[in-house]
């Protein structure tokens, strides 16, 4: 059992910018909901900087804040034990224990109350609800002791029971907030011809709004695996035992994990998609984590570890970096949009508000001035020495004894 939730999401999409260095505003609005979940969306848009020169990049930075109200959640697990012939063998009982500790732990954790229900069912060529679902430990105990190994195996029909149970619940008690589980314990081998049905089956459990979180336990070396692990609705649901000792604390671990969740995680997931207009182009390789990218859009999903894939269990930032290709007034995104499925499978969406950016022309380019050339200076000279006798215009610049008839050099 789990209690409503209230969802962070923080969308960065980014760019490093060689720009201006001026900073955008943010505009802040809180957002209707769009779609049938009772959730509330905060948005946030910036754009820094807002004016780049044409063929730099800008930032835009996007946050979107869901807010859901607290609802308290009650819980429906059904156990589907199979009871072809060839669970009369080693593995038949420790299924049967296995499914007693299911029903144990949840009903001694919410007893009486009905917050959680437990329901028992058994398949073969047929199946049957043993026990519709309820809070009564004992008769679910009983209903497990009830299951007798005979015939064939059709799993498909496991699946079609507990859905028409869950219908039934639903119309008889109206609790469209409860999540529904089911455990199916099988040892068929389901081959491709029987396991097309079975998933079949598995695409159309969930009645009304809700959604189905289905678990599997394969308890025999020669059970289907492939097809189980393709069945269940989480990676984690599913678990297979070659070891006879390991049936019973494996079957409990599995059920534990289904009635942890308040819905499959499936039922938690936030998407941020955003178009780009044709003036403006996506930097190619930026997105920061990786972005699924068709054409103009670029889509980040998320499910509940904060990674793609999860639910996102606080805010998220994601990066990219847009380039304006004109000059002039530029939308950076052409649409972006925030969506979120609550946990019961419901979803809600909101739009982004647009951030425009203002793209400056380069100018022509300035001419650099040169720098003024230095003046030169006069070399100093040394008068000529008449009374020596030597030629006129020589100088101390160039200075070389010459001895006259009659005169001793040096002088």
């Amino acid at each position: 059992m789990r209690r409503g939730t209230t969802m962070a999401i923080a969308v960065v999409l980014a760019a490093a910018a060689q720009a201006t260095g001026m900073s955008g505003g943010a505009a802040m609005s809180v957002r209707a909901q769009d779609g049938v979940a009772p959730c509330r969306i905060t948005t946030i848009t910036r754009a820094a900087p807002a004016r780049v020169l044409l063929g730099e990049s800008s930032r835009i930075t996007l946050v979107a804040e869901s807010t859901c109200p607290d609802l308290v959640m009650a819980q429906d697990l059904i156990v589907m034990v199979d009871a072809s012939g060839s669970m009369l063998g080693p593995h038949g009982a420790p299924t049967k224990a296995g499914a007693r500790s299911v029903a144990s732990d949840m009903l001694r954790a919410s007893p009486a109350t009905g917050g959680v229900r437990v329901g028992v069912g058994m398949f073969n060529s047929v199946s049957e609800m043993l026990c519709p679902l309820g809070t009564s430990l004992s008769a679910m105990l009983g209903c497990i002791d009830r299951v007798v190994a005979t015939g064939g195996s059709k799993a498909e029909l496991a699946l079609k029971e507990a859905r028409m149970e869950f219908i039934r619940a639903l119309r008889v008690s109206g609790a469209a907030t409860r999540t529904r589980g089911v455990l199916l314990l099988t040892d068929a081998e389901l081959r491709d011809a029987e396991c097309e049905p079975l998933k079949k089956a598995a695409a159309e459990m969930g009645p009304g709004h809700s959604t189905v979180s289905i678990g599997s336990v394969c308890i025999s070396p020669l059970c289907g695996r492939a097809c189980l692990r393709e069945l269940v609705t989480e990676p984690d649901l599913f678990a297979a035992v070659d070891d006879v000792a390991q049936i019973e604390p494996v079957i409990r671990d599995i059920g534990r994990r289904l009635a942890d969740r308040a819905g499959p995680r499936r039922g938690s997931q936030m998407s941020i998609r955003v178009w780009l207009p044709e003036d403006v182009a996506y930097v190619e390789g930026s997105a920061r984590p990786a972005a699924s990218r068709q054409a103009d859009n670029l889509t980040w999903r998320y499910g509940s570890a904060g990674v793609p894939g999860a639910a996102p269990s606080g805010p998220v930032t994601v990066t990219f970096q847009v380039r304006p290709l004109r000059s002039g007034s530029v939308r950076a995104t052409h649409r972006a949009l925030a969506s979120v499925v609550d946990h019961h499978g419901r979803p809600v969406s909101a739009e982004f508000d647009v951030p425009e950016l203002l793209v400056l022309a380069p100018g022509p380019p300035v001419p650099t001035a040169r720098p003024p050339r230095p003046t030169p200076r006069p070399t100093a000279t040394t008068p000529d020495r008449p009374a020596t006798g030597r030629p006129p215009g020589l100088g101390h610049a160039i200075h070389v004894p010459i001895a006259w008839p009659g005169e001793v050099p040096g002088r």
